[in-house]
């Protein structure tokens, strides 16, 4: 896995670089200012499989990963809505921070019930898990980079 940060210059005729992988298109980086909306991507086997945001909200190629690997359904067990909301596991109020590993696609049903007093939701290394306010827990399995 590669970790690059980009300092991009819009009036740069080159292509942002990561180093040993060579040149990424300016549209998956950066705004038609030249703002960066990614400042990290992370990378594996050449493809890129993550990044790392400075904004709260997920947005732009971030939520668009999101909702590629959960393949633009709800992540709740038992729920085959179409994602409405692409949101944090951890809160960042609670110190989550805005990057694929924490994100995750929901239906705006899910999304708001979680946020109701007595819902967790964690990621583990089988998946992510949603405890209720009664303690029954529900496991949704990590979707492999090939199945989302």
């Amino acid at each position: 896995m590669v970790a690059a940060c980009f300092d991009l210059d819009p009036g740069s005729p080159l292509p942002a670089e990561i180093p040993g992988h060579g040149p990424v298109p300016v549209e998956l980086l950066a705004t038609t200012t030249g703002r960066k909306t990614v400042r990290r991507l992370l990378t594996r086997a050449g493809t890129v499989i993550g990044g790392e945001s400075r904004r709260r909200t997920f947005t732009g190629l971030l939520a668009e990963l999101v909702r590629a690997r959960d393949g633009n359904r709800c992540t709740e067990p038992y729920c085959d809505a179409p994602i409405r909301h692409v949101d944090h596991i951890r809160r960042v109020a609670d110190g989550g921070r805005t990057t694929l590993d924490n994100g995750r696609g929901t239906c705006a049903f899910h999304n708001h019930v979680r946020e109701q007093t007595g819902w967790r939701v964690e990621r583990t290394p089988d998946g992510v898990r949603t405890t209720t306010p009664t303690g029954h827990s529900y496991l949704t399995p990590s979707r492999a980079p090939n199945e989302a």
